[in-house]
């Protein structure tokens, strides 16, 4: 026999505890979002300093060409130069955000701030990003007619 009592008040547990992660997720979401952004600003700062790096020593690789080095050489030597930086940045990224990890521990929701994947796919990112805007003007450089390198300097 069904008892006619009313049930008001109760409501699954799973609404109860949504309710309580709420405002976790909304800080997990808004901590990703900067990430992403920070990230976007990285990559863009990567590709403008590389190339820039790279394009002020157009002069230098007019000189290296019209001294025997072959257009591959070059770009090779640019591309390894531009790798150390990168992966130097790349290091002492990792190590600032490690510290930085911490603070930020209670703000995230069923994740870490050591997370492997979100390491990897950053780094994947900048040496992608650095290592096109190093080849891209080591290439277009290092194509160009030696005098006309040297006399641009």
């Amino acid at each position: 026999m069904a008892s006619s009592a009313p049930t008001v008040g109760f409501r699954p547990f799973a609404e109860d505890l949504a309710r309580w992660y709420e405002p976790r997720r909304v800080g997990t979401a808004i901590i990703v979002a900067f990430g992403i952004a920070a990230l976007l600003l990285a990559a863009v700062g990567v590709y403008t300093a590389a190339a820039f790096g790279v394009s002020e020593r157009t002069g230098e690789m007019g000189v290296r060409l019209a001294l025997g080095a072959t257009p591959r050489r070059l770009v090779t030597m640019l591309l390894s130069q531009g790798a150390r930086l990168t992966l130097l940045g790349i290091a002492v990224g990792a190590l600032g955000s490690v510290a930085v990890g911490r603070p930020l521990r209670a703000f995230l929701y069923r994740t870490s701030p050591w997370e492997p994947l979100a390491f990897a796919a950053a780094t994947v990112i900048l040496v992608a990003t650095a290592a096109l805007a190093t080849f891209l003007p080591a290439r277009r450089a290092s194509q160009l007619d030696p005098t006309l390198a040297i006399r641009g300097e």
